[in-house]
């Protein structure tokens, strides 16, 4: 008899399956449980449940040099956070009387 597997509902918006192949979909736990029916000659097996632990992905933004874009401008510095999975990048300027940082555009205040 075929061993089908399935999703338990609380890992639903973690993970999905389709046939024997699990698909992540978001950071949490994933439980996929295996069943196996029964026939005239054997009985049901008893359900087998594995859990898998998905952590969340770390994110790195590099940016590229940017000091030849700025001809004899002084040394400015902008940071950057968020930007993973979809979330908005903010960028901030620590150096705020040389550069401003307005929406995703990064101006000389000189």
């Amino acid at each position: 008899n075929p061993v089908t597997f399935t999703i338990a509902p609380a890992s639903a918006l973690v993970c999905t399956i389709a046939g024997s192949t699990v698909t992540i979909t978001t950071a949490g736990t994933c439980t996929v449980n295996a069943n196996q029916a029964g026939n005239t000659n054997y009985s049901a097996a008893t359900q087998v449940a594995q859990s898998i632990t998905i952590n969340q992905a770390t994110q790195t933004i590099v940016f590229t040099p940017i000091s030849s874009v700025f001809t004899n401008a002084p040394p400015f510095t902008v940071t950057a956070t968020g930007g993973a999975s979809g979330n908005p990048v903010t960028f901030t300027s620590t150096t705020l009387l040389i550069c401003t940082a307005v929406a995703r555009t990064a101006a000389s205040s000189r």
